[in-house]
């Protein structure tokens, strides 16, 4: 997945619910506009839990791969590249 940011500061995914399992199926996502400032490939947003990230590669995004906001706890990242 090659994604574009529409403006500075953006997420590709975000995740804002309780008992998500997010399985990438080995797929890439991948920021294809790099001048766009702190693009984040996938943000967890505040106070959630039982977050599962797997099996996904994150390629150049300019703010990062995966970002917290906060207050999440049981939380399995697997196999992320």
């Amino acid at each position: 997945i090659n994604w574009s940011a529409s403006q500075p500061k953006s997420f590709a995914i975000t995740i804002a619910a309780h008992h998500v399992e997010l399985d990438g199926d080995g797929l890439r996502i991948k920021q294809s506009d790099t001048e766009r400032e702190n693009a984040v490939a996938i943000q967890v947003s505040k106070g959630f839990s039982d977050i599962t990230i797997h099996n996904l590669n994150v390629e150049q995004f300019s703010g990062g791969g995966i970002v917290f906001r906060g207050g999440n706890s049981h939380v399995l990242l697997k196999d992320i590249k």
